[in-house]
């Protein structure tokens, strides 16, 4: 995978907006609150996975976010920070933990801080096929503080992006085991010893025809003539190393898209339907849609469409 790095320092909120918004999250918007000096630096490195980034704020900043585009760990080394996400709420006493497709209200006051954003679908595929663990988005389903151990695997991320290492994509890689393993034992302390197992070449090439015809009317028989096995032999492959079936597996795609598409819409000002967005993902009974987003992302379809961030109040706590 390629990695790419860059840096930035500006003194300018909006530009400080537009990076952050194009890199993290659907609907960002930055504010300078309080009228102090305002000034943002970012170092990063980032590959198709995963992506390290050093963040400095000065000034008293206020934000909100729409939507995370994936897995968000950060951590704060210094300054004043408090955060909020649909209940949930937290200050920089722990590391916070958002899941994709999760709003987030946040207010600092000149922070230094570590970001680690990693492919949801990467971490959804990792949680599943450790032994003892079930699937996400179980896990990371509500934006949660997370603990001393997650910090320090934030940190070691943080120190270890700037160098050579990094270079390395399994280095990269094993950074993320390090992270989601210090996650999956912080929400799940009494889970199994988990033990990574390696992953059927089937497999993968069934769950890569799901998703790259999530649109189409496709059916279990086409993904498992895809994989090259029986139907049989497809739903147990997907039953034991994923813990669900193929069309449960469909189903939960298919919810992510037209989660994204229901976001993009109310960000875009779209008049859109709950209803044309659910047939064009395959769901004919927009009922049952809501029941499945519901169960999925703890809100109906028509409250994504219409939902911001909430305001932050203060004096927010772990």
């Amino acid at each position: 995978m390629t990695l790419m790095r860059s840096a930035l320092t500006t003194s300018d909120v909006a530009e400080a907006d537009r990076l952050l918004g194009a890199a993290y999250a659907e609907g960002l918007v930055v504010e300078n609150s309080g009228g102090s000096p305002f000034r943002f630096e970012q170092v990063v490195a980032a590959d198709e996975n995963l992506t390290v980034s050093s963040f400095r704020f000065d000034g008293h900043v206020v934000a909100s976010m729409d939507a995370a585009r994936s897995v968000l760990f950060t951590d704060i080394r210094r300054g004043s920070y408090a955060w909020a996400s649909r209940g949930s709420r937290g200050d920089q006493r722990r590391p916070l933990l958002v899941p994709a497709g999760h709003e987030l209200s946040v207010d600092f006051d000149t922070v230094r801080s570590v970001m680690v954003s990693v492919d949801a679908r990467l971490v959804a595929r990792w949680m599943s096929r450790y032994g003892g663990l079930p699937p996400s988005p179980a896990l990371l389903h509500r934006a949660v503080a997370g603990s001393d151990a997650v910090r320090q695997a934030i940190r070691f991320s943080g120190a270890v992006m700037p160098t050579e290492s990094f270079e390395s994509e399994l280095v990269r890689m094993n950074l993320i085991d390090l992270l989601l393993s210090m996650t999956a034992h912080h929400l799940l302390p009494d889970a199994p010893t988990a033990q990574r197992r390696p992953v059927p070449a089937a497999l993968e090439r069934a769950e890569e025809y799901l998703r790259s015809h999530a649109a189409q009317p496709v059916s279990i028989a086409d993904a498992a003539e895809a994989a090259r096995l029986s139907v049989r032999a497809l739903q147990q492959q997907f039953q034991r190393w994923l813990d669900m079936s193929p069309a449960q597996y469909l189903r939960n795609v298919r919810l992510d898209a037209a989660r994204a598409d229901l976001i993009a819409a109310r960000n875009d000002g779209i008049d859109a339907r709950v209803a044309e967005i659910a047939r064009r993902w395959g769901f004919a009974h927009v009922g049952r849609f809501a029941g499945y987003y519901g169960d999925a992302y703890g809100e109906t379809p028509a409250q994504t469409l219409r939902a911001r961030a909430a305001p932050l109040e203060s004096g927010a706590a772990d």
